[in-house]
C-alpha cells in the first residue's frame, strides 16, 4: 500500500499533484489487469466449484463429474464430547443434561425415552447413575445444520458413565475386519467373548460388521493403528449406524435391523437428502417417492409406475411414526450405489 503525502502546488515543475497521480495509477493497475493472463488464471482458481474440487474431478469431464463422486475423508459415526455433569433439567418434556468440557465448554445433550442408552464400567445401566458431578463420554449424531445458540444442544446417542471397570470403551461402528470407523483401532474379540445385544441381553452371533457397538478392552498393542483385546461387546441395537448421502451424515437417519438382521433405513430422510419428494398416503398406507415409486408399509412389493413389483428381501415397515425401507429399496430401485465395506452405511447418487 502506497501513501501519497500532499505537495505544494508551487514547488516546481517536475512534481505531479496527488489527483494525476492517483489516475495514473489507476489506469496502469486496470490496463495490467486487462493483459496480463495471469490475472484471469488467478480470478479462475477462486472460484468455488474450482477451490473445493478435488484435482481428480477437476480433470474430469462435464459429464463424468455429474456420475463420479469423489469420497471425502470420513469422520466417525457418533460425535463424541466428555465432561463433568454440571446440570440436570428438562427440554421440551425430556430430559436434559449439561456437560461441562474444559476443550469444548457447555453443551446440552437432551435424553430420549427408550433411544438413549446409558453403560458404566459394568455395561448397560440406567439413567439413574447419572448425576451432577458425574463424569461422562456422551456419543451422539451430528446435526447436518447446527442452530447458534449456547449452549449447543443434541440427541444423546450413548451416555458412558465413568468407573472402575475395564480401561477403555469403544463406541462406533467397525468394518469386517474389526477396524473402527474413524480408523483409531482394531478390536479383536476372542471366541470365548460373547457379543450379547442391548435389547434382550441375549446371545448376538452374527457378524458385528456394520452394526452399533459398544466394546469393553484394556489390552492394545503398539501397533498402528493399536488392536485392543476385547473383553465384552455389547451391540446396540436401538441405536443404528448412521446413514451417509454423497458424504454428508443425515441427522436423525440411522439404520435401524429388523428381526432378520435386514438393515433398514429412514425413507423421507434418505430420499429428501438424494432430490426426491416425498408424500404419505394415509388411506393406503403407502408412500409415493418422485412421480411413480410405491412404497406400502408391510409389504415386500415394491411399485415403479405400471411395471410389475419389485420383491424385495424385506417389507417396509412403520416405527416410531417413521417409515422405513431396505438398504436394497435405493440401490434397487433409486439406482444409488452403496458403499458398506467400512461398517457404515454410505449412499451415493442423485435424483434420476
Amino acid at each position: 500500500m502506497f501513501t501519497i503525502k500532499e505537495g505544494t502546488r508551487d514547488t516546481g515543475k517536475g512534481l505531479l499533484n496527488k489527483r494525476a497521480l492517483r489516475r495514473l495509477l489507476s489506469a496502469t493497475l486496470a490496463f495490467l489487469l486487462i493483459m496480463s493472463p495471469a490475472a484471469g488464471l488467478y480470478a479462475a482458481a477462486e472460484l468455488p466449484e474450482a477451490r473445493d474440487m478435488e484435482p481428480e474431478a477437476r480433470d474430469m469431464e462435464p459429464e463424468a463429474r455429474d456420475t463420479e463422486y469423489v469420497t471425502k475423508p470420513r469422520e466417525a459415526a457418533f460425535a463424541s464430547m466428555t465432561g463433568e455433569v454440571t446440570l440436570i433439567t428438562e427440554w421440551n418434556g425430556m430430559p436434559c443434561i449439561r456437560v461441562m468440557s474444559e476443550e469444548e465448554g457447555e453443551t446440552d445433550f437432551v435424553i430420549e425415552d427408550g433411544k438413549t442408552i446409558f453403560s458404566d464400567a459394568k455395561g448397560l445401566a440406567d439413567s439413574k447413575t447419572v448425576s451432577v458431578g458425574t463424569t461422562v463420554s456422551v456419543y451422539y449424531v451430528k446435526p447436518l445444520l447446527v442452530t447458534l445458540q449456547y449452549p449447543p444442544r443434541f440427541d444423546a446417542s450413548i451416555v458412558v458413565v465413568s468407573g472402575d471397570g475395564p480401561g477403555t470403551v469403544f463406541v462406533g461402528i467397525v468394518n469386517k475386519d474389526g477396524l473402527a470407523d474413524d480408523g483409531s483401532v482394531v478390536l479383536n474379540v476372542p471366541d470365548e467373548v460373547a457379543a450379547t445385544r442391548q435389547s434382550d441381553g441375549l446371545k448376538y452371533d452374527k457378524p458385528l460388521a456394520g452394526k452399533a457397538l459398544i466394546a469393553y478392552y484394556t489390552v492394545t498393542t503398539r501397533s498402528m493403528p493399536p488392536i485392543a483385546l476385547v473383553e465384552k461387546v455389547i451391540v446396540l441395537d436401538k441405536t443404528g449406524v448412521p446413514v451417509y448421502v454423497n458424504d454428508v451424515k443425515i441427522y436423525n437417519a440411522e439404520v435401524i435391523y429388523n428381526k432378520d438382521g435386514v438393515a433398514l433405513a429412514p425413507l423421507r430422510a434418505v430420499v429428501e437428502a438424494l432430490g426426491y419428494t416425498i408424500v404419505w398416503d394415509e388411506a393406503a398406507f403407502s408412500a409415493r417417492v418422485g412421480v411413480a415409486i410405491y412404497v406400502t408399509i408391510g409389504s415386500d412389493e415394491y411399485l415403479i409406475g405400471r411395471a410389475a413389483p419389485i420383491k424385495l428381501e424385506a417389507a417396509a415397515e412403520l416405527i416410531n411414526d417413521r417409515t422405513y425401507a431396505p438398504i436394497s429399496f435405493y440401490t434397487q430401485l433409486l439406482g444409488i450405489q452403496l458403499n458398506d465395506s467400512s461398517g457404515l452405511i454410505m449412499l451415493y447418487g442423485d435424483k434420476a
